[in-house]
């Protein structure tokens, strides 16, 4: 009997060295497993601080173009005061400013490009393809008089 005690008491033991050393097996897991995630973990706190960063940037972005123009914050007040058919008239008419708006640009285009056109039509050109020599440099090619007799 005092032999079974004796035998009880290395299991026991036993399993209690078998649990301790699990322990310590698994804190070393724990603690080289945290060390490799260190780096990742680093990367994400950059990552979360950077998207939060961003979106506190867009955010006051946003409040600072509605608030940039106050004429602006006031027409849409006045239009969610209009009736639909005051509305439709504001679109129409906003239409027409963008097609006015549209014509007038190719406008400026088609009299800048009619512009270059002319400019390239004025600049001098012999039938060899080389340019002329402009009149007022020809004249300074040419002996000037001088009147001796003063």
């Amino acid at each position: 009997m005092d032999q079974l005690g004796n035998e009880l008491k290395k299991m026991l033991k036993a399993g209690m060295g078998a649990v301790a050393a699990g322990l310590e097996k698994g804190q070393e897991a724990i603690e080289t497993l945290a060390k490799k995630g260190e780096p990742l973990y680093e990367q994400a706190k950059e990552a979360v601080s950077d998207a939060a960063g961003k979106v506190v940037q867009a955010v006051s972005d946003g409040f600072q173009a509605m608030n940039a123009k106050p004429q602006v914050q006031e027409l849409i007040d006045t239009l969610r005061g209009m009736t639909k058919e005051d509305r439709d008239q504001v679109r129409a008419a906003l239409d027409e400013f963008e097609a006015q708006a549209q014509e007038a640009e190719k406008a400026a285009r088609e009299a800048q490009e009619a512009a270059e056109e002319i400019l390239r039509e004025e600049e001098p050109v012999e039938e060899d393809g080389k340019e002329k020599e402009a009149p007022e440099e020809a004249e300074d090619a040419q002996p000037q008089e001088t009147n001796e007799e003063e």
